[in-house]
């Protein structure tokens, strides 16, 4: 699709054609570039370091959002081969939810969540050459669903993306 974007787009411009048509064509390629960005959560992308989560609860700092609790740690990013610009983990207590079923399906809610709403927010930490560890608590009495985790995971990306400034 980008393929076809990009040959219209050098057809109408070797063409001479109107300006209008030229902008859309340019348009449309940023639409399917954007659309076929990649919208993964990678290992690399995990927080799964105890040693790290262990430094983020002792002196990172919290924000508290209906459902959610985000303890997350800003700092400058490092350009070497094993700095990640944002790692991200989620965990839900055993004394609200006994059953590990119950357990695994709000941290997969919360993943899913988290990595399509990522993207504009990783790009911010890009502009601003910063790196963030984020991990998000559960703290919620009842077993949420999808649109819930979503809203929630939502306003800690956006006041995350306050504090960034």
């Amino acid at each position: 699709m980008i393929a076809g974007a990009i040959f219209v787009a050098k057809s109408l411009k070797q063409r001479k054609e109107n300006k209008a048509y030229i902008e859309l064509a340019v348009l449309l390629i940023a639409a399917t570039e954007f659309m076929q960005m990649k919208k993964s959560l990678s290992k690399t992308e995990r927080l799964k370091s105890r040693k790290q989560i262990d430094k983020l609860f002792k002196e990172g700092q919290r924000l508290n959002v209906p459902l959610l609790r985000a303890f997350y740690m800003i700092k400058p990013f490092a350009d070497d081969d094993k700095s990640v610009r944002l790692q991200f983990g989620i965990g839900a207590g055993s004394r609200s939810f006994k059953r590990a079923v119950d357990r695994n399906r709000i941290k997969r809610l919360g993943r899913e969540a988290w990595r399509l709403q990522k993207e504009p927010f990783f790009l911010q930490l890009e502009e601003l050459n910063k790196a963030l560890n984020v991990f998000i608590i559960y703290i919620g009495k009842e077993l949420p669903d999808y649109q819930q985790m979503y809203a929630s995971v939502a306003e800690v990306i956006k006041k995350l993306g306050g504090k960034l400034k």
